[in-house]
């Protein structure tokens, strides 16, 4: 995604701001939501050598 990109989340329109980080199980980025800034997150499903997923959705939901 890039900045200004427009990305539905759960019916609302999310503006992306920028790139926060790329971790092992997904991308963060900082999006505008309803007027607020948000951590808007992108799972990817790339291969880790060095790290073994289970759920990452549930994963990030405990963290």
């Amino acid at each position: 995604m890039d900045a200004n990109s427009i990305c539905p989340v759960n019916g609302t329109p999310c503006r992306i701001l920028s790139l926060l980080g790329r971790g092992k199980g997904g991308y963060s980025y900082l999006a505008e939501r309803e007027g607020r800034q948000v951590v808007l997150k992108q799972i990817h499903h790339e291969p880790c050598d060095y790290y073994s997923f289970g759920n990452k959705i549930e994963a990030e939901r405990h963290d």
